[in-house]
């Protein structure tokens, strides 16, 4: 800040103060399939620790087509496993989205997998 004074008869003092951006840090959240089995798809969900992500919706698409979305728990880096009806050479897409903390939907912060069964 800077600091200016004037000479008149009673002391004015004016301050000017920078624009101050404060901005907090997105979470990084990334899905990764592990393993892929008949009929099951396994998969890991990683964070970056800053936020304490509690769940998020996992969404299941086929060719394109959603076939399940559900709410996941995510306690860290996670693993679990969906079934899935597939046949070979269908493109398989996992996305996971509405990613919360403290109960709060956490906007634009998603990830996705993408494969050929």
């Amino acid at each position: 800040s800077t600091l200016d004074r004037s000479s008149a008869a009673s002391d004015v003092y004016k301050r000017q103060f920078d624009d101050i951006t404060i901005a907090t840090k997105r979470p990084k959240v990334n899905i990764k399939t592990t393993n892929v089995s008949f009929g099951k798809i396994s998969y890991l969900i990683t964070t970056d620790n800053s936020y304490n992500i509690e769940s998020g919706t996992l969404t299941v698409k086929v060719n394109n087509e959603v076939v399940s979305s559900n709410s996941v728990s995510i306690n860290g880096n996670t693993t679990d496993s969906v079934s899935i009806s597939a046949s070979s050479g269908d493109m398989v897409e996992l996305i996971l989205s509405d990613i919360k903390a403290g109960g709060r939907i956490i906007s634009g912060v998603r990830s996705s997998d993408k494969f050929i069964y």
